[in-house]
């Protein structure tokens, strides 16, 4: 018995990660769009808004973390605007643009401009079918797409953004990779 308890001092003076974020089981993934890995292992949902400025800081992080961890890791990005109209307006223009199979271009896009006239420009340099896009969007046909995605956020306790979940493991804010890197680490070795 003394053994176990040294071994668990030992475990925990060399480093051993635990995640202290509060779980909630079963995040929903939507049908939204995701990098990554379609089965991946380790699941991020992330809620965010095109005009916050914190989840423009967090893009970074998810792009590190896609490029650091690859097919590993899924990313899934799923709308909650909290911004007002433009920011809805944006996220439909993003939403519109997945129909035609351009939303990661789109959404990094909008992310750098934050302008719905110049996220248009960009737009139009891409070979996508502007009829439907401009049906889309003036319609405002992924409304009720975001809005499900605000209510599914709000049911899951978001309360602004970014707001992540990591395996379920909630992280609100702006978090340093390492925090991320801790946590999918740990993840990946016991899930």
């Amino acid at each position: 018995m003394k053994w176990i308890l040294a071994l668990l001092i030992f475990l925990v003076g060399c480093g051993t990660y635990i995640p202290d974020y509060p779980k909630i089981p079963n995040i929903n993934q939507d049908d939204d769009a995701f990098i990554g890995g379609e089965n991946a292992k380790v699941v991020i949902v992330e809620f965010s808004d095109y005009l916050c400025p914190f989840c423009k800081k967090a893009e970074e992080t998810i792009n590190k973390i896609n490029q650091e961890y690859g097919d590993q890791v899924k990313i899934i990005y799923r709308d909650f605007p909290v911004h007002g109209e433009e920011a809805e307006n944006l996220a439909i223009a993003a939403e519109c643009a997945k129909d035609q199979g351009k939303f990661w271009e789109v959404h990094n896009k909008i992310f750098e401009l934050q302008d719905i006239n110049l996220v248009r420009e960009y737009i139009l340099t891409l070979n996508i079918d502007m009829a439907l896009y401009d049906i889309c969007v003036d319609q405002r046909q992924k409304l009720e797409e975001i809005n499900k995605d605000r209510q599914d956020g709000e049911y899951y306790g978001v309360e602004g953004t970014p707001t992540f979940f990591v395996n379920g493991y909630k992280l609100v804010g702006d978090h340093p990779f390492n925090n991320f890197k801790d946590l999918i680490d740990y993840e990946l070795l016991n899930s």
